[in-house]
C-alpha cells in the first residue's frame, strides 16, 4: 500500500489518511456575565434560553494537515465536539455552526472585559453582543439531552480546510 492520498479511492470504510486536528483555542461567552472570559475553564458551555444564551467559541489548527492535502481527502473524515448543554425543560433547541468574521482570543478568565466575553472580542476590541459571526449557518442540528453531548463538526472542518485564514467558529 501507499502513504499518499489516492482520489480514485472511494471505500468509505477504509480511510487513505487520517487526521488529527486539534481544536486549539476555545472559550464559551455568556449573556449572563457579559462581561467575563471562560478562557480557562474545562467544559464548553452551550444554552439558547433567550437572556440566558450561553455560546461556544472554537478554532480549529489547520496547520497540522499534512502539505497539499486536497479537501476532497477530508471528506472521509468524521471530527467531534464534546460540550455541556443546559436545555430548559420540555425543548429541543436548535443550535448552529458559524463562522466568526473578527479575530478573538481564548483569554484565561479575566473577569474585567479585557478578553473576549458576550460583549468583547478582547484587548479593548469591541463587537456586538454575542460576537462578531455570520448569521449564514454552516450546519444547524437539535440538542435532545442537557449535560453532555457530542456532535459530528466535520462540516465545519471541512469549510476550515477550505478557508485555513479564518477567526474560528461559533455554536449557537
Amino acid at each position: 500500500t501507499s502513504d499518499t492520498y489516492d482520489p480514485n479511492d472511494n471505500n468509505p470504510c477504509v480511510p487513505n489518511e487520517v487526521f488529527e486536528i486539534p481544536i486549539f483555542s476555545d472559550t464559551y461567552l455568556n449573556e449572563s456575565f457579559p462581561d467575563v472570559n471562560y478562557g480557562n475553564v474545562d467544559s464548553l458551555i452551550l444554552k439558547s434560553e433567550p437572556g440566558f444564551e450561553k455560546r461556544i467559541l472554537f478554532k480549529i489548527d489547520m496547520a497540522m494537515l499534512p502539505p497539499n492535502v486536497p479537501v476532497e481527502a477530508l471528506e472521509g473524515s468524521v471530527s467531534f465536539l464534546n460540550f455541556l448543554a443546559e436545555i430548559p425543560n420540555g425543548t429541543v433547541p436548535e443550535i448552529s455552526f458559524h463562522r466568526m468574521l473578527q479575530p478573538w482570543d481564548q483569554g484565561t478568565g479575566s473577569p474585567n472585559g479585557d478578553q473576549v466575553s458576550w460583549n468583547s472580542a478582547g484587548n479593548g476590541v469591541s463587537w456586538q453582543p454575542g460576537g462578531n459571526y455570520d448569521p449564514n449557518p454552516i450546519i444547524t442540528g437539535y440538542i435532545y439531552q442537557s449535560g453532555y453531548n457530542e456532535i459530528d463538526i466535520t462540516p465545519v472542518f471541512q469549510e476550515a480546510a477550505m478557508n485555513p485564514n479564518n477567526f474560528g467558529f461559533m455554536i449557537k
